[in-house]
């Protein structure tokens, strides 16, 4: 899928969620909490934060485990295709990592 339609589709969902924004040009995220909560990463997928026990249930419904920069992002899980282009699947995915966010200590700003 093109970066361009990637951001589309998450434009699209993230602007029915009153409490999300999507920013950023080279790497677009969704900040919640002092957290990235998903973004496009420049391997032109998305990845969102989540929780392990749905981290679990997505990989085993199609996600990916997130790597940027060679390194695993424990937190985060690789999109499928299907999940990126369902818009209700989509939101309910960006509202549980909203959920995951919320729930975490915010981090101190330098």
């Amino acid at each position: 899928m093109e970066r361009d339609q990637l951001y589309n589709c998450l434009e699209r969902v993230v602007n029915n969620i009153p409490s999300q924004t999507l920013s950023g040009k080279k790497i677009p995220c969704v900040s919640i909490n002092t957290y990235m909560s998903s973004f496009i990463g420049t391997d032109n997928h998305v990845h969102v934060r989540l929780n392990k026990e749905e981290r679990e249930a997505l990989i085993s419904d199609g996600a990916k485990g997130t790597m940027q920069y060679g390194k695993q992002m424990k937190e985060f899980v690789q999109l499928s295709e299907e999940m990126i282009l369902d818009p209700e699947k989509l939101k309910h995915i960006l509202m549980l990592s909203e959920k995951h966010c919320l729930s975490l200590k915010a981090q101190k700003r330098k």
